[in-house]
């Protein structure tokens, strides 16, 4: 029996309206946090930035970004990440075994195509994501109830790792005022990487690449990485069956309760330890969706924000497309515009990119009836070729 008779994918018609334009939401965040590393602020020297023109504003954007923007969007994203596998799951036919089976194919080519993002964009979230949800496997018979408690333990114990991390490890805080820049490579100056990045085409966007993957690649980080987004997936699923992401979370009570734990974390994370932002990013996040839907909700809300669900459905392309269009604006490849202009500049530059992105969402899925990355993703999970071009009905 062929895969595409098993399995079917999600209809356009019976989409929860919600969820893709909380994706749209989440689209336009990871620009928002990824554009200050394609854009160089977060590598160029202090003493740079505060010379910068408007350096009072670009500080005051800064902590803006800092409190409501950055480590937002990705558990965010994560959550509609474990929801997805849960409604993939839901709609198996054939057994267990033939929805495993379908599943590991699935991931198989998510992770060849974030593979292929890697090589753009370092920070690429979905090759990891096809990876750890592997272990989403073994839960997808779970109970609400038992799914949030794996997730809450999972919290719990990554951060008693990152605390007793702390602990062997005492950090002096000398060090701490003495780094030049937000993100430091070692034995890498900000003058040769600014100058490789700008002037050597894809030399210099693979040296800029590479440091990160020293970075990003490393066992210290997959220690707790691998159980927050793990506990996240879980989260999503719990937040999901519950029917508090589609329905219920949309209200005053859980708007002012994830926004007091929230900033509970945020205390934590900055008096205690960096390892309770845990705490912090999933509370504002949980904040954010519920600010989100409340608005959404409303008839107003609606028409005003609509325009987040073609992002949001197209939302692998976008997340893609974000990556092209900032390299050819930063990187020498293109515009060479790295670590050149001032945070406010930065962040014009990404309104204008997702502004781009908006209408193109809009006007792609007017005429096609999935992104074209979605719609290479189902071709291939499924076996089958989907028709792109939607059917003019006269």
């Amino acid at each position: 029996m062929s895969m595409d008779n098993q399995f079917k994918p999600t209809k356009t018609t019976t989409r929860i309206e919600i969820l893709d334009a909380i994706r749209g939401l989440a689209v336009f965040g990871i620009l928002l946090s990824n554009i200050l590393i394609i854009g160089g602020y977060y590598v160029t020297n202090y003493s740079i930035l505060e010379n910068m023109h408007l350096a009072k504003v670009n500080y005051g954007i800064f902590i803006f970004s800092y409190y409501a923007i950055i480590g937002k969007a990705y558990p965010i994203f994560c959550m509609l990440f474990g929801i997805s596998f849960y409604m993939q799951y839901l709609k198996y036919k054939d057994g267990e075994k033939s929805f495993v089976k379908f599943f590991l194919w699935r991931m198989l080519l998510l992770f060849i195509i974030g593979v292929m993002h890697v090589f753009i964009w370092p920070g690429d979230v979905v090759h990891y994501y096809a990876i750890i949800s592997i272990f989403l496997i073994p839960f997808r018979k779970f109970n609400a109830r038992k799914i949030l408690i794996v997730s809450i333990t999972l919290f719990v114990v990554a951060i008693t790792i990152g605390l007793s991390s702390d602990f062997m490890n005492k950090q002096d805080q000398t060090k701490q005022e003495e780094r030049i820049a937000s993100y430091q490579f070692e034995g890498v100056d900000f003058f040769e990487l600014k100058d490789k990045v700008q002037n050597e085409g894809l030399r210099g966007m693979w040296f800029f690449n590479k440091q990160q993957y020293k970075l990003l690649y490393s066992i210290e980080r997959f220690k707790t990485s691998v159980m927050w987004v793990l506990a996240l997936f879980l989260l999503g699923i719990f937040l999901y069956v519950k029917e508090l992401i589609t329905k219920r979370m949309y209200h005053w009570k859980y708007l002012v309760s994830f926004l007091i734990l929230g900033l509970s974390g945020k205390a934590l994370a900055m008096f205690v330890s960096y390892h309770l932002r845990i705490i912090e990013h999933v509370f504002l996040s949980l904040f954010v969706i519920s600010l989100f839907g409340i608005i959404y909700k409303s008839k107003i809300g609606k028409n005003l924000l609509s325009f987040f669900n073609p992002v949001g459905r197209m939302a692998f392309t976008n997340y893609v497309l974000q990556s092209i269009l900032a390299s050819l604006i930063f990187y020498g490849v293109g515009l060479g515009l790295f670590a050149e202009i001032p945070l406010y500049g930065i962040y014009l530059i990404s309104f204008g990119i997702l502004f781009f992105q908006t209408i193109f969402s809009i006007y792609w899925l007017r005429k096609f009836k999935f992104g074209p990355i979605e719609w290479l993703w189902r071709t291939l999970t499924y076996n089958k070729n989907f028709k792109l071009k939607n059917i003019k009905v006269d």
